[in-house]
């Protein structure tokens, strides 16, 4: 990976950092000597945490910091008992403050690595640094919750194929810059269903089922796009709901924005 990439980030919106954030997040699925191979920089410090079924990468760097959330692995019960423990419970901010309610599956997994996270954080001065926060599926909604937790404004999160993770109350309390990204059908950003008090958080960043970018898409559009990506699965033997939840397919359609 190019060191032009690593410190050229920039906190406002960009698709050249929406297509390196989907890049990390597809490559967090690696094991660590293959995701510090991508890497290959010697200006990043690469750590791993690794606790209970929760994993995520932190890039260190002189001027930011990167917090990478792997996402499901279906061979994995931890990360299958995260997902289906759907009940509300109560959130808080690292300074204590109570944030309404989040998915307790979610909320149990980052508990794992939360304390070890925070620590090095703190060793790498991260108060001094401008700090991305990033991940798909299940790891779309850790990042999310860690977003969350430090609820700083100068935090930026861009989440793929992200489920919902808290309650309203919870999204009003939040200060982050949020990117999150849906293709499509993705079924994973249908669930929890909003009937049960889950609410999305952030820029709906909407991608139909020709590929392209629709800002603030309304509802027949969508589901117009909901129609046609049903037939193009039919027509092609697959899925679409899932299909288009892949994150090699985020990071191309990102990548193809960046290069318009």
């Amino acid at each position: 990976m190019d060191d032009n990439k690593l410190t050229e980030l920039s906190s406002n919106y960009s698709w050249a950092t929406a297509a390196f954030m989907a890049q990390l997040s597809e490559k967090c699925y690696q094991d660590q000597t293959k995701f510090k191979d991508h890497i290959g920089t010697k200006s990043w410090t690469v750590k791993f945490f690794d606790f209970g079924g929760t994993q995520a990468y932190a890039l260190n760097g002189a001027n930011n910091f990167i917090l990478v959330f792997r996402g499901t692995e279906p061979t994995q019960w931890q990360d299958i008992k995260a997902d289906l423990d759907i009940k509300k419970v109560q959130s808080k901010s690292i300074d204590g403050k109570l944030e309404g309610k989040v998915h307790r599956g979610f909320k149990y997994a980052l508990n794992d690595v939360w304390e070890d996270v925070v620590k090095y954080m703190k060793e790498c001065e991260t108060d001094k640094k401008q700090i991305y926060i990033t991940g798909h599926s299940l790891g779309a909604a850790l990042a999310t919750l860690v977003a969350g937790r430090l609820n700083n404004p100068d935090v930026v999160l861009y989440t793929f194929g992200s489920p919902r993770v808290g309650n309203g109350k919870w999204n009003k309390c939040q200060k982050f810059k949020h990117y999150r990204f849906r293709n499509n059908n993705d079924l994973v950003t249908r669930i929890p269903p909003a009937w049960l008090g889950f609410k999305h958080n952030g820029k709906f960043m909407y991608f139909n089922s020709n590929g392209d970018y629709k800002d603030q898409p309304g509802f027949f559009y969508m589901l117009t796009h909901w129609f046609g990506g049903t037939i193009k699965g039919i027509l092609t033997f697959s899925f679409d709901s899932f299909s288009d939840h892949n994150i090699n397919t985020y990071y191309k359609l990102c990548k193809q924005q960046e290069i318009n």
